[in-house]
């Protein structure tokens, strides 16, 4: 790829509807939570840094994601056109702060919970300005699975849950207000 990722061949092209088949399945039928033997701390910030969308971001965003449960602190860089994740303080000024537990961090990155939604009822912390904790849920894009999970959770539950969340915002003091 130009941007020094990886592109599918031909031949993966056309097993993705069999991967996203097995998805589906997985995610009607045997994703639970994870257990604790399943969750990997560097492997997720590096899977949520590669899915963040920069084409919004207008200026650098230090987010300071802390998991505590793992006792660890990474830090997400988004800039215009590029987001790294560092395993070591990058030096730069911390703009926001999202604190959660693994396993909570992975329910959000597989689309089982919402970040606005978590941070309102204080399952993950998200504190900083308006302008990273209104744009974080945007630039995050979260698993490619993650509709898939989404729509085995809203028939599990049933009708009430094909509706759209409410809009919400976090403000600097990490809770969660109503963006209208």
């Amino acid at each position: 790829a130009a941007d020094g990722g990886y592109d599918l061949t031909a031949a993966g092209e056309d097993l993705r509807p069999v991967v996203l088949g097995l998805a589906d399945w997985g995610a009607r039928h045997a994703f639970g939570s994870p257990r604790a033997d399943e969750l990997d701390p560097e492997v997720l910030m590096w899977w949520l840094h590669d899915r963040i969308d920069t084409s919004e971001v207008t200026r650098r965003a230090v987010v300071q994601v802390e998991v505590p449960d793992r006792r660890r602190v990474f830090w997400l860089v988004i800039e215009p056109g590029d987001a790294s994740v560092c395993y070591t303080d990058p030096g730069f000024e911390v703009d926001a702060v999202l604190t959660s537990d693994l396993a909570d961090l992975y329910r959000m990155w597989e689309g089982e919970i919402e970040l606005l939604d978590a941070a309102k009822a204080g399952t993950i912390g998200l504190t900083g300005p308006r302008w990273i904790a209104a744009g974080l849920p945007r630039w995050l894009q979260l698993s490619p699975i993650a509709p898939i999970v989404r729509a085995a959770r809203a028939d599990r539950v049933g009708p009430a849950a094909h509706t759209a969340p409410a809009a919400h915002a976090v403000g600097a003091g990490g809770a969660a207000e109503a963006a209208g």
